[in-house]
């Protein structure tokens, strides 16, 4: 890293220093030399190599690119450098800047993003931000900014006002040699595309499918480095809009839907146990199973929630979120289908036909609300929660502000929220679906006051992400107590379904994990705790296999009693028994087996989780994930890629 930074700091120093010389010829020969034009040209190709070494370096040290990469993106940045000769020198040398300055902010960003998510960033985020519509609260930015930037971070940025200052500086050259320079981009130009194209065709099947799937950023980074990343994701980008992915024939979309539709009916515990009840059901933020149980120091994390676990149905469910986080989770519970794996389903397809829960009950006479305390362009939840079916939503602006203690981090405390949403509630028509999203409990997880914190922690937590983890989690669990407790008292619960969910994992990093003996396994450690109260404690026990967030639909329709709503469901019905849950990101699991998809299946993992042992991929059960993991991430692209949810539904 070191040597890194200053390679960039003696970058600059040359550069000013090749101007200055150059003005001093033009002052003693009445001439600027020729290479003057190729100083900034060369500082993008230079001065980009070396920030993108510093970003990786600033994120992880595992992030080595091999010399093939590195070769390729000189070539890269050669070619882009090089069409700047075709414009006058002022021009070319104002362009070179610019690409300076965007693969700068680029790279920081990324630095920004992998400190917070460990994951890099994506067009779809560049959209959501430059959005008119977007709108956060300064406070909760700054707290972010201030707990991820650290001041070696500047050094990605401030060659920048230097090389404005040496392009001013130098002086013009005459126009005879420029045309001259004009030779370069007929070379290179054509030499990077050919060479480009020569490697597609060489290309083995592995090598296809890595660029094809778009899996886990992070491979693609380590692979290909920053600059490379960014034009594959500027790809992935433009694909669903310029072409759908390869769609998956009719009929085996229906035979996978019927899979779930089963699920639904008489012929399991608890169907039409809760006719006519209503439904709650709270996404909590960054909300993860580990808590439920924990004692720290003699003092239960979540009392309250251990002891509602006897009264549900309860399960470690798997986190089906991608790139879209939050609003995946949404996504992923609302309408029992994977994310979509090009991006955000909220950035991609938000006006999508949608055959969504709220859509579904709202046609039987439920009245459907969703409430989040935080602004509607977030994720873009407005647009997509009135795609969902939403007949009301309520944001920041429609909720009365916050008193004195309320506001926590991006919006209200949970405690807060639930007040307003048994506000909500008291007189609405019955029955109705309330879809409750939390904003409290976010990383860096800083939002607390000394005075709400009341777990007494061992010293060797206390100053710690992991301990100010749980004293969010322990006021979270006070903030459901009291709601469940004003459900009874306005004479709600007795008849309603609390389903409780975490949206996503913490992402925190290893290290306060290991604080709180969490075992490293991916993506188990990812599991988010999931209640399901039915009135009159009508089903309760722990759920066998691994739950997923796309279970969540289904099991609301089976214990209202409806059968045959025009569901397009992937989901199973939780109380249907054992079945294996798929994450986008290439992982199955039914609780006793893991698989990790590989390029073929030759490369696939199966493992045994109990003790890890890596198991022969001949056992029966690794073509039967296989193929659930398969068909679920590509009947999900084709529906959603082609709007053709509405089409099978019944």
């Amino acid at each position: 890293m070191e040597s890194l930074a200053a390679g960039l700091v003696l970058l600059s120093l040359a550069a000013v220093s090749m101007a200055y010389k150059a003005r001093a010829a033009l002052r003693s020969q009445g001439k600027s030399p020729i290479w003057i034009q190729s100083v900034l040209p060369a500082c993008i190709v230079v001065g980009i190599l070396l920030k993108s070494g510093l970003a990786l370096s600033l994120m992880s040290s595992d992030l080595t690119p091999g010399p093939v990469a590195w070769i390729w993106t000189v070539f890269l940045l050669g070619s882009a450098a090089s069409l700047t000769f075709l414009f006058s020198q002022r021009v070319g040398d104002f362009a070179c800047w610019c690409l300076v300055f965007v693969f700068s902010l680029l790279f920081w960003g990324d630095v920004l993003y992998y400190r917070q998510f460990q994951d890099f960033l994506m067009l779809n985020h560049f959209v959501y931000l430059w959005s008119p519509d977007h709108q956060g609260p300064m406070e909760a930015a700054n707290l972010q900014l201030k707990s991820l930037v650290e001041p070696i971070d500047y050094l990605l940025l401030f060659d920048l006002p230097i090389l404005l200052f040496v392009l001013w500086l130098a002086p013009p050259v005459d126009s005879a040699g420029r045309r001259r320079l004009r030779m370069l981009p007929a070379v290179l130009v054509p030499l990077f595309l050919s060479g480009n194209l020569l490697w597609y065709l060489r290309a083995d099947a592995w090598t296809k499918h890595f660029y094809a799937d778009r899996l886990y950023n992070r491979s693609h980074v380590s692979e290909n480095g920053l600059p490379a990343y960014h034009l594959y994701d500027l790809y992935h980008w433009l694909r669903p809009r310029l072409t759908d992915p390869k769609p998956v024939p009719d009929e085996v979309i229906r035979k996978r839907l019927q899979v779930s539709n089963q699920t639904i009916g008489p012929e399991y515990t608890g169907f039409g146990c809760a006719a006519n009840a209503n439904v709650i059901v709270i996404q909590l933020e960054s909300f993860q199973y580990f808590v439920i149980g924990m004692e720290v120091g003699g003092q239960e994390v979540t009392p309250f929630l251990n002891s509602l676990r006897a009264e549900c149905l309860y399960g470690d469910a798997l986190d089906q979120t991608a790139s879209g986080s939050t609003s995946d989770a949404m996504f992923c519970m609302l309408n029992s289908l994977q994310p979509p794996s090009g991006g955000p389903f909220c950035f991609l397809f938000p006006t999508n036909s949608t055959r969504a829960l709220p859509r579904i009950l709202s046609e039987r006479g439920w009245s459907t609300l969703h409430v989040m305390s935080y602004d509607g362009a977030f994720w873009n939840t407005r647009q997509m929660g009135d795609g969902f079916g939403f007949q009301e939503q309520y944001f920041t602006s429609d909720l009365p502000a916050p008193a004195r203690g309320e506001a926590v981090g991006w919006g209200l405390s949970d405690a807060a929220l639930f007040e307003r949403v048994i506000d909500l509630l008291r007189d609405r028509p019955k029955p109705f679906l309330c879809y409750i999203t939390t904003t409290m409990m976010h990383y860096p997880f800083q939002e607390l006051h000394t005075y709400q914190k009341s777990l007494q922690l061992p010293p060797d937590l206390t100053s710690t992400m992991a301990g100010r983890y749980l004293q969010l989690a322990h006021f979270r669990d006070q903030a459901i107590e009291l709601f469940v407790h004003r459900l009874k008292e306005d004479g709600l619960w007795d008849n309603t379904i609390l389903i409780l969910c975490g949206d996503h994992r913490s992402r925190m990093p290893d290290i306060e994990f290991e604080r709180l003996g969490i075992p490293q396994a991916e993506p188990l450690r990812n599991r988010l705790p999931l209640f399901v109260h039915a009135p009159k404690k009508a089903v309760q026990g722990d759920l066998a296999g691994l739950p997923g967030q796309m279970d969540v639909a289904p099991t609301v329709l089976h214990l209202l009693g409806i059968q045959d709503a025009g569901q397009v469901f992937l989901g199973r019905n939780l109380l249907a028994g054992r079945h294996a849950s798929a994450s986008p990101y290439g992982y199955i699991s039914d609780g006793e087996v893991g698989l990790w998809r590989g390029a073929n299946n030759s490369e696939d993992r199966l493992l045994r989780l109990a003790d890890g042992e890596k198991l022969p991929l001949t056992d029966p059960r690794h073509a039967v994930l296989r193929e659930q993991l398969d068909e679920e991430v590509q009947i999900s692209d084709t529906l959603l890629y082609g709007n053709r949810v509405t089409e099978f539904s019944r």
